[in-house]
């Protein structure tokens, strides 16, 4: 796991200034004593807007100066480390999703990387994330049992924090594990309780997608299980030109006995 440190405002502003191989007088400039630097860079005074904008401006010009490729914005001295924590666990996560090119190992020490920032810093949303990607990334590896309990984890986080869409999602991807393991009984179980917990959002926020996936997946539990009158019940009541439930569509149809 990659241990990363996330910097205070007045760290920010020191690691800038030695890259630039300036003291805190040439920093300074005509506002400031070096004295003040120094009490930024050591935290002992906060940074205000008015401030943050002269020495993001003067570090700019210096940088200019020196020929150096450095540049910041006054925002960058005024975020909080739980801001800067924020902007790290969405880099990480993002990398993770996003980037393909990169193994399962190397994404693991991603996202236990922004677990443990999260947990530093509170940064709840982010931790109960950080689960649920483990639990996808265990999942796409076909270690089913080890997806489980991590979206378990994942879901009791979820619903202490009342996040009933995230609750939806979980229960949705438990579903599909058991689905995958074979365990049609428990996958009915949580694509249901997926289903109702829907309907506990406000209606402007229900996703038709999630309701037709959700739909989709309860059908093959029934194809599978060999039920297929009850998997042409729910296909009837979709109407979509989704390409995997059309296929569904056919191969119920192509069984149906008459």
């Amino acid at each position: 796991m990659q241990i990363i440190k996330i910097l205070s405002p007045g760290e920010r502003i020191k690691i800038i200034r030695k890259k630039l191989g300036i003291n805190q007088e040439e920093l300074a400039g005509s506002k400031f004593s070096k004295n003040y630097i120094s009490m930024f860079e050591n935290n002992k005074r906060k940074i205000n807007p008015i401030n943050a904008t002269y020495l993001a401006d003067r570090i700019n010009y210096l940088s200019k100066e020196k020929g150096e490729d450095i540049y910041i914005n006054a925002s960058y001295l005024l975020k909080t480390e739980s801001d800067m924590a924020t902007d790290e666990c969405n880099k990480l996560f993002e990398e993770v999703e996003l980037n393909n090119k990169i193994n399962t190992e190397e994404k693991l020490g991603k996202i236990y990387s922004a677990i443990e920032i999260s947990k530093k810093y509170n940064l709840a949303n982010y931790y109960g994330r950080g689960l649920y990607l483990l639990g996808k990334l265990s999942l796409n590896n076909k270690r089913y049992h080890c997806a489980i309990t991590q979206f378990l984890d994942a879901l009791d986080h979820f619903s202490r924090l009342n996040q009933v869409s995230s609750v939806v999602q979980t229960h949705k991807m438990l579903g599909i594990t058991m689905l995958l393991r074979d365990d049609i009984d428990n996958a009915l179980i949580h694509f249901n309780l997926a289903k109702s917990n829907i309907l506990k959002l406000d209606k402007n926020k229900i996703n038709h997608d999630i309701n037709e996936e959700i739909a989709y997946y309860k059908s093959l539990c029934y194809f599978d299980n060999n039920d297929v009158i009850k998997a042409q019940e729910i296909l009837n009541k979709i109407d979509s030109s989704n390409e995997k439930i059309l296929l569904l569509k056919n191969r119920v149809k192509e069984n149906l006995v008459i």
